[in-house]
């Protein structure tokens, strides 16, 4: 059976960082504002020609001689407001650790972050690390409401359950227009968790402002069907393919359901009239599902062995026949 679960990762880089240029930025006693500028339109001129092409030692190369000016450019003057500086370095490590990141490298996302990064730290398993980045960027005000789903986040993978909706609930008293935001992390929040009760709620919840969405059908459908309230699920899927005819996860859903009732029925010793024709009804709407399905994956070998079953119900041979060289074939 196909449950599809509702994973929401909002992981936003808006504001990533507290703390950038390195601690010797104290160093260098002498102070030149014109010397300043130009280390700083180096530093720029230089971050312009980072180009995708390049090799990744080429961009280690360029990104270190950048760091250098834009460092070398705060430390001979101090008393001008650098904030503009330390938004371009961090803008600067975090395209190069995204592609880090994307790739799944998160050792080398946490480097290209300069080790500043919350989310690369979280990733990286570096947990009171990520814990430290996200309270300086909430401290130093760099922080978005992703700041706070991303740090609930970090303390739902440790199941410390708790401080995931302390936290939550803090972002919201923050950002109270994220009250859609803050549903939809709950929502995820109990479907991993495996507690279709409570993302029910939550569900119906979201259908009373949006009554045409196929996937929160679909979704509830599958809530429904964990919980063993078939009938009531089946309702539901037929909702989600009203509104999204080709959605495949509720097509197969709804055959598997008429599949196993079908089943039921074949046990029996002896079938009445009635038995008869509820099975060829229910193998008839299975096939229309599976139909559905098999369009869009054609070779899905477990799709064909539902269908033929239903082609045994109805007798079909010749149908029974194509199916299994199908099957014969793609399992050679």
């Amino acid at each position: 059976m196909k449950i599809k679960i509702l994973v929401v990762l909002l992981l936003s880089f808006n504001a990533m960082f507290s703390q950038i240029i390195s601690e010797d930025v104290t160093l260098l006693q002498e102070q030149d504002s014109t010397k300043s500028q130009e280390s700083l339109h180096k530093a720029m001129m230089l971050y312009q020609q980072l180009d995708a092409a390049l090799s990744p030692e080429e961009k280690e190369r360029y990104l270190k001689e950048v760091e250098y000016y834009l460092n070398r450019s705060f430390r001979l003057d101090t008393t001008q407001d650098f904030s503009d500086i330390f938004r371009g370095l961090a803008q600067m490590y975090f395209f190069t650790g995204v592609e880090f990141f994307n790739k799944g490298s998160y050792r080398a996302s946490l480097d290209a972050f300069e080790n500043n990064t919350a989310v690369a730290a979280q990733k990286a398993g570096q947990f009171e690390k990520a814990e430290r980045y996200y309270k300086q960027l909430i401290q130093y005000g760099y922080d978005s409401w992703q700041t706070y789903v991303a740090f609930a986040d970090m303390y739902k993978a440790q199941l410390k359950d708790d401080m995931f909706f302390s936290m939550l609930r803090e972002g919201l008293q923050k950002y109270p227009d994220e009250q859609m935001s803050y549903k939809n992390e709950l929502l995820a929040y109990y479907l991993e968790r495996e507690r279709y009760d409570s993302a029910l709620v939550y569900i119906d919840d979201f259908l009373k402002t949006d009554a045409q969405n196929a996937k929160l059908y679909y979704l509830k459908g599958s809530c429904l069907h964990q919980l063993n309230r078939v009938e009531e699920a089946q309702v539901y899927y037929k909702k989600c393919l009203d509104g999204e005819p080709s959605n495949v996860d509720a097509a197969y859903n709804l055959s598997s359901i008429l599949f196993n009732k079908t089943r039921h029925i074949t046990q029996k010793k002896n079938l009445s009239r009635q038995d008869k024709k509820e099975l060829k009804s229910l193998s008839l709407e299975g096939l229309d599902y599976l139909k559905i399905v098999q369009k869009q994956e054609p070779d899905n070998v477990e799709v064909l062995k539902m269908m033929l079953v239903f082609y045994k119900n109805l007798n079909d041979k010749k149908r029974q026949k194509e199916v299994s060289m199908m099957i014969k074939s793609l399992s050679n």
